[in-house]
């Protein structure tokens, strides 16, 4: 901007007098009047890093030219548009603290334009013209360059408020569903733990002591899941609700897949499990929710494509772990999965489920048929996920 202004004011300056004769009147444009033009026009280059040096600049250039007619202009020429353009360059770029010393100058420039010692109409317009019409435009210029950069930064600031105040609601209704979650569902499950242990020690029968064994395990397995759950919906990504550090829970072991495809292997389908990498940077919330996506995919396999090979693949990375469960074509056309609607409200289960558990953790997830008429579901997780304990959950739940 600096230099399409510097070069507009050189080309204002220089044209008339190369221009000569085509447009002014015999009297010659004086040298020293050019070469002070070409001079304070260079000058705004510096601009941005001189702007008191530019403005006093040009208006002294400006005020010399119009004290010194013969010498810095034809005598009988006024209508000069580098002038004009100075002026207003200078009034844009003058600096607030030095105003009050530029508009002497400024004043100077005018009387000198509107000659008052012989008051002429054409004279005091084409003064009033050259002087004060470009000062004022300048100052225009400036103040809605200040208005609209105070508009900008007052949308900035409404829009990071709204943007703040919206995380805080998000975090504020997670820390309550966490609370909820850790009330009533935990203490019912805990309950139903206890019950199944204490008809574990009391059956009559093995069969019956093997099903509250059975009960139990199960029981404890879900509680681990609704810790996890619970922490992550207490956590945000880099800093809890409340502006605290994160806090990880205990680490615990990763769910075993080989148990799980070892399961769907014993129904009579194929699966070929292949593991990448080490799962030691692989959070225990975050291996959780792989196995539950595998347990998902395998589910839906015998489900609706029984008869078809299975390959599932697990790579962990240093900060990625990335999960695919490709099955072959079915030998008979597969039933359809719908993965937009749910016929109810959202249980947990199925793809719609699996989708809202990896969105928890910050992951991402892909299902769909293949060209071939296989089905495959492709995951993207973070390796670590923070979550918290019952300690940290009954600080934070208010």
């Amino acid at each position: 901007m600096d230099a399409a202004a510097a070069l507009a004011l050189l080309a204002i300056g220089l044209l008339p007098p190369l221009l000569g004769s085509l447009w002014w009147p015999a009297d010659a444009y004086p040298p020293a009047g050019v070469l002070l033009q070409a001079v304070a026009s260079v000058l705004v280059f510096a601009r941005a890093t001189a702007p008191a040096a530019v403005a006093f600049g040009l208006t002294g250039a400006a005020v010399a030219e119009l004290a010194l007619p013969g010498l810095l202009l034809p005598p009988d020429l006024l209508a000069v548009p580098w002038l004009a353009a100075a002026l207003t360059v200078a009034a844009v770029t003058i600096p607030r603290p030095l105003q009050a010393y530029w508009w002497p100058l400024v004043g100077a420039a005018a009387v000198l334009a509107t000659r008052p010692w012989r008051p002429e109409l054409a004279e005091i317009t084409t003064g009033i013209l050259l002087t004060l019409v470009p000062v004022l435009l300048g100052r225009h210029l400036l103040a809605r360059r200040a208005l609209a950069r105070a508009e900008s930064e007052r949308a900035e600031r409404a829009a990071t408020e709204s943007r703040l105040l919206a995380e805080q609601a998000r975090a504020d209704q997670r820390v309550r569903l966490a609370g909820e979650m850790h009330d009533v569902l935990t203490h019912r499950v805990s309950l139903m733990v206890l019950q199944a242990g204490a008809l574990r020690m009391t059956a009559p029968d093995e069969a019956t002591r093997q099903a509250a064994e059975d009960l139990r395990a199960a029981g404890c397995h879900a509680l681990d899941e609704l810790r996890d759950l619970v922490g992550i919906l207490r956590t945000l990504p880099a800093k809890s609700a409340n502006g605290e550090a994160a806090v990880e829970a205990p680490a615990t072991a990763l769910p075993d897949l080989s148990a799980l495809v070892a399961e769907t292997v014993s129904v009579g389908i194929g699966v070929d499990l292949v593991q990448d990498g080490s799962p030691v940077h692989t959070s225990p919330v975050v291996g959780r929710t792989a196995f539950r996506i595998v347990q998902e995919a395998l589910a839906n396999v015998r489900k609706h494509a029984p008869g078809t090979q299975v390959r599932v693949q697990v790579r962990y990375g240093a900060d990625r772990v990335w999960l695919s469960i490709r099955n072959s074509p079915p030998p008979r056309p597969p039933t359809p999965i719908h993965l937009a609607k749910s016929p109810g409200p959202a249980t947990g289960g199925g793809l719609l489920g699996l989708r809202q558990r990896v969105a928890l953790v910050s992951g991402t997830i892909n299902a769909g048929p293949r060209p071939d008429g296989g089905f495959s579901v492709d995951a993207i997780l973070p390796a670590y996920m923070p979550s918290g304990s019952h300690a940290d959950l009954a600080r934070h739940v208010r």
